[in-house]
């Protein structure tokens, strides 16, 4: 069994479709560019979590923070 973080999310006044695109490319991120490196953090510890928590917002002017 592959060990995979635990990815949790907020979104504030974000449309649905645009929630949509920011979980994918937080997704694709995860498997390619941090892949290696959550894999070096797994073989050296076997009880090792990774935990990614991100809240989206937007703000009175259309813009996400």
């Amino acid at each position: 069994m592959v060990k995979q973080p635990v990815i949790s999310y907020q979104f504030v006044d974000v449309p649905t479709d645009k929630q949509e695109i920011v979980k994918d490319i937080v997704q694709k991120n995860l498997e390619g560019k941090m892949d290696s490196y959550f894999k070096k953090i797994y073989a050296n510890k076997d009880t090792a979590e990774i935990r990614i928590d991100y809240k989206i917002t937007e703000t009175k002017q259309k813009k996400y923070t």
